[in-house]
């Protein structure tokens, strides 16, 4: 879809020029940091424009992680619903392995230890193993080499962090079968993740549950300042976190000794084991003093593996590794999947229309559960965000074009509810959990089965979640979209029937709407100066 590229450079360069996209609650903002407006938009979030310096990421910075008394307080908020979401959990299978398989049901039955029992249990108020945990991590605890697939929300991080944890632990007190000694820069566990907000995550979650253990847990990756980062690993990383780019800079750089590693992990590893990244995992993996793969236990974790990836990840793990897999690449089951007919520039009327309904339904904006936004490119998420500041609903975005340090407080200001919408691209598709996220909406559908199946899996992680998805005809990946859905025993909506039918269930061009244009009065009140960055049609990772 073809975007009226002129108007929205105007809109854009005017609006962080002025500091934000406030809307007349919000006012506009200041120009240095913060929202797109709304009720928060004193401090507004695109920056202003002195050659563009606002949006770049200072050199010096430093990303701060969430505090880990924090983690454990929105852990215990969450106890309740995490209490019964097992028994909603997909059945999962054990494959490439003949003998008898243990199936963890208590977190007591592999002898954990201690401190990292307490802070499952006590501390998180994790009752017991997701079903994905209990099969992964007795295997694991095993030596075995592990290929998991499990759902989104379905427990996957701690299904591998914990028993690394576990391993490291004993291994530094001498109970392991090898004494690991903690070196400066110096890893026991890589774990690889494909973005920088998935990285920073699972590096939270990390240190959440190794809290007490003595086991150091550090990230790594691009626009963190590489001193600053260095120093950071130098001051203790049994665990190491990254991003492929950054790690394959300190790798070969030199700056990180991998002699003494034990485990490597990829978490979404078929995005990972893609075109866009695989050059690098094999670069990473094939250093000199990489330790191959009959010296090391490598866990790969994905919702999907897709059959293309299927073969590149077997060249990483040895022969007898195990593959444990719920044998579906669809979406959550406690997901109820919804479609909107809206094409051209009446999906942000549309998108609008939704929000202030519920705004209105639940006596504010402040009050509304909060909303994902996923769009194809980085322009629209910043227009999408603008157009609902400008309507009264509270919206930022996060895309690869801001600077790392806008991102993090985008995303920080969504979890911390000072903002009811984040319009994202997919560099938020996969992996992200944001507690009591109940709604994801695809204003603009994704060109694949695969993504949609990630974006959605943003809600839904241990409650019921809701996604509406824009449809402007018969795209092609309804169709797929369509069969996952049947494959699940799902009822198919009115609205996807009704395209699927209009088109006989072929590929077809949009039935409704034009290419996209912004309404003819989106810019009346906003003065036209400044130079807007240029626009960009695909998503950087």
């Amino acid at each position: 879809m073809a975007l009226d590229l002129e108007l929205v450079e105007e809109v854009l360069s005017v609006a962080v020029e002025q500091g934000g996209f406030g809307s007349d609650s919000g006012r506009r903002g200041n120009a240095t940091e913060g929202n797109f407006g709304g009720d928060n938009a004193e401090q507004g979030n695109h920056g202003n424009r002195d050659g563009e310096e606002q949006e770049r990421t200072p050199m010096n910075y430093v990303p701060q992680a969430r505090n880990v008394d924090d983690l454990f307080s929105e852990d215990q908020r969450a106890a309740n619903d995490y209490a019964d979401v097992v028994e909603h959990d997909d059945d999962v299978v054990i494959e490439n392995f003949d003998g008898p398989v243990v199936r963890m049901q208590k977190w007591e039955e592999v002898e954990l230890e201690p401190q990292l029992l307490t802070n499952i249990k006590e501390r998180s108020k994790y009752g017991r193993p997701r079903k994905i945990q209990g099969a992964t991590i007795p295997f694991i605890l095993d030596k075995f080499d592990i290929k998991a697939q499990a759902e989104t929300g379905s427990g996957k991080t701690a299904a591998f962090v914990v028993p690394i944890i576990d391993c490291c632990m004993r291994a530094k007190s001498g109970k392991g079968e090898e004494l690991f000694e903690s070196e400066m820069a110096t890893p026991y566990a890589i774990i690889i993740g494909p973005t920088r907000e998935l990285v920073m995550q699972v590096f939270e979650q990390a240190e959440k549950f190794a809290a007490g253990t003595g086991v150091s847990v550090a990230k790594a990756y691009g626009q963190y300042n590489i001193g600053r980062n260095h120093h950071e690993i130098r001051a203790g990383c049994d665990i190491l976190v990254a991003t492929p780019g950054r790690l394959k800079h300190f790798i070969k750089g030199g700056e990180i000794r991998v002699n003494k590693l034990k485990f490597l992990v990829l978490d979404e590893a078929d995005r990972l084991l893609d075109d866009s990244f695989s050059l690098d995992i094999m670069e990473i993996v094939n250093v000199t003093g990489f330790p191959d793969k009959n010296n090391r236990q490598t866990l790969l974790f994905s919702a999907t593996f897709p059959n293309q990836v299927m073969h590149a990840a077997d060249q990483l793990l040895r022969p007898k590794a195990v593959f444990i897999t719920n044998h579906r690449n669809n979406p959550n089951k406690r997901i109820k999947q919804d479609f909107v007919v809206s094409g051209g520039q009446g999906k942000l009327d549309k998108l609008t229309e939704i929000l202030t309904a519920e705004a209105e339904k639940v006596g504010g904006s402040d009050k509304m559960r909060r909303t994902l936004v996923f769009v194809n490119t980085k322009r629209m998420s910043d227009m999408a965000a603008l157009y609902l500041s400008q309507h009264d609903i509270p919206a930022t975005s996060i895309n690869g074009d801001r600077g790392q340090h806008l991102r993090e407080q985008a995303l920080a200001e969504f979890r911390s509810h000072k903002v009811a919408v984040l319009c994202a691209t997919d560099v938020c598709a996969r992996g992200i959990d944001v507690k009591e996220l109940d709604h994801v909406i695809n204003m603009e559908v994704p060109s694949d089965a695969i993504t949609y199946v990630h974006r959605i899996g943003r809600c839904g992680r241990i409650a019921q979640g809701y996604s509406t998805t824009f449809i402007e005809g018969h795209e092609p990946v309804l169709n797929e979209i369509a069969a996952m859905m049947r494959e699940s025993s799902e009822e198919i909506p009115e609205v996807l029937k009704s395209a699927l039918d209009q088109n006989g269930g072929g590929a077809a061009a949009p039935a409704f709407g034009q290419s996209f244009a912004a309404p003819s009065n989106f810019a009346n009140n906003v003065p036209s100066s400044g130079e807007a960055a240029a626009p960009s049609a695909t998503e950087d990772w």
